[in-house]
């Protein structure tokens, strides 16, 4: 029996890596956003990984890819991605009143987002 949805919630998921890289993680985030979406509410996966994005509008998700691009100072890279992780995701909780942003426990992908002032809830997800 499907749960009826009295109000549907805004949902961004972001994940550095989805398949093909497939670990429990990256199948689960592959995975969540299309249920979800199924049920009626509007949600947005932000990732790394190039994917096909048709699949995933196909199930009512909407997929933003931020390419990771590497730089040349060490640890400079990942800090860059998040800047813009940060960026995309102020502009989703801005445009369209995101409800919950989960991010997974074990890049941090969600530091920098954390630390600006939000109305829109994080979740960290231990896997």
């Amino acid at each position: 029996m499907a749960a009826s949805v009295d109000r549907p919630l805004n949902l961004a998921f972001v994940t550095k890596r989805l398949p093909p890289y497939a670990g429990g993680a990256e199948v689960y985030y592959e995975t969540v956003t299309q249920v979800l979406a199924s049920l009626g509410h509007r949600v947005w996966l932000v990732s790394a990984t190039k994917s096909d994005t048709g699949k995933y509008q196909r199930a009512g998700v909407s997929y933003i890819y931020i390419p990771y691009e590497p730089l040349p100072f060490p640890k400079t890279s990942f800090l860059w991605w998040q800047y813009r992780v940060a960026r995309i995701l102020r502009k989703l909780e801005k445009d369209h009143a995101l409800d919950v942003v989960e991010f997974p426990s074990a890049f941090a992908e969600g530091f920098l987002y954390s630390l600006l002032p939000r109305r829109t809830v994080i979740c960290i997800r231990l896997h």
